[in-house]
């Protein structure tokens, strides 16, 4: 229904038009008419979508470390949702891609992440990280910081590391965390360069991360 104002223009909807004012005119234009797209593809389009986003929500803490420098002008949420969308859509042909998620992207740059990365869930729940040596051409120094998380998708968590250890260590160890006997879980891990070896939007800033997907099979500490 539309109302007159004051000055004699008229605003909001009659039959099919919608009536409003626009710097000091009266202005008309067709009204539009959503409607419900039934396919199938769009469908599927915005649940990946919704699934992804809500993903990199939940990480978003460590996201926004891992892609902040990953495009000149591209938010580091923005930056993740897409590598990420991506990613998930290659791994389509696993049937267990929503609990392994090795497939997921913490961070994306040309730091050197370790040759070789090994995660430990102890039986009382703490988990270690290991590394050791770099990736062949790419550059590394012995005080970057090592950033790790760890994703639970049956409780739907995300449990961070201290962010203290650097590279040199070889070693960090998030405390003791919440499992079930036999929940999945998969361990991320990359490399952050001290504020004094920072570059303004270089992606050299950062590694890429890696991801183990591991599954316990002690008895549950809940």
């Amino acid at each position: 229904m539309s109302k007159q104002k004051p000055n004699g223009s008229y605003s909001g909807l009659t039959g099919g038009l919608v009536l409003y004012e626009r710097n000091g005119l009266q202005v008309m234009r067709a009204r539009s008419h959503s409607r419900k797209d039934t396919s199938p593809l769009l469908g599927q389009c915005r649940t990946d979508f919704a699934y992804i986003m809500k993903l990199v929500r939940k990480m978003k803490k460590l996201t926004d470390i891992g892609f902040r420098d990953c495009h000149p002008v591209r938010s580091a949420y923005h930056s993740a949702l897409s590598a990420n969308l991506y990613n998930y859509r290659a791994a389509a042909d696993k049937a267990d891609r929503t609990t392994d998620l090795s497939w997921f992207q913490l961070s994306a740059g040309r730091l050197s992440n370790a040759a070789i990365v090994n995660a430990n869930l102890l039986p009382d729940g703490t988990l270690e990280i290991t590394w050791q040596g770099t990736e062949p051409g790419k550059r590394s120094h012995k005080n970057d910081i090592a950033i790790a998380g760890v994703y639970q998708p049956v409780s739907n968590t995300f449990i961070t590391a201290p962010q203290s250890t650097p590279r040199s260590a070889g070693r960090l160890v998030i405390p003791p965390i919440q499992f079930t006997a036999g929940e999945p879980m998969t361990i991320f891990l990359f490399f952050a360069v001290i504020p004094m070896n920072y570059r303004d939007k270089s992606e050299a800033n950062v590694s890429n991360s890696e991801a183990i997907s591991i599954q316990h099979s002690a008895v549950s500490n809940q």
